[in-house]
């Protein structure tokens, strides 16, 4: 029978959560590569983190990780403080982790689309198109 330490498992859980995070720097700075490159290594490599952090407090699957962190890398930040981000996270009556992920992910892109509509009208109106 093999036997597995504690120590045994902290390493292997570390030797893991690395390779996640190297994972998720990866996967940025292949579809955002723009907003990798300007927010730096280390700054990808902490929200990487948070994110993984976040989603085992929430209890989330690897792709519901993955949609926090890109709504992270896009905003330059941990999007977990921003008010409707949080209300939506804490809501009691959304039971599945993923539809909250799920939901603020939606969410989060309707936002970005309208914000980039709102955008392009004062540009038209600004530049007489």
């Amino acid at each position: 029978m093999l036997l597995i330490r504690k120590e045994q498992m902290a390493i292997l859980a570390e030797d893991l959560e690395r390779r996640a995070v190297a994972a998720m720097l990866r996967h940025a700075a292949q579809f955002f590569p723009v907003e990798s490159a300007s927010l730096g290594h280390e700054m990808v490599e902490d929200l990487a983190g948070r994110s993984r952090r976040r989603g085992r407090l929430m209890k989330w699957s690897e792709p519901s990780v993955y949609k926090y962190f890109n709504l992270c890398v896009l905003r330059g930040r941990d999007v977990g403080g921003e008010d409707w981000i949080a209300q939506t996270l804490s809501d009691p009556n959304i039971s599945d982790p993923d539809e909250c992920a799920r939901l603020v992910y939606q969410e989060a892109i309707a936002r970005l689309r309208r914000n980039r509509l709102n955008h392009l009208a004062r540009q038209r109106f600004f530049h007489g198109e």
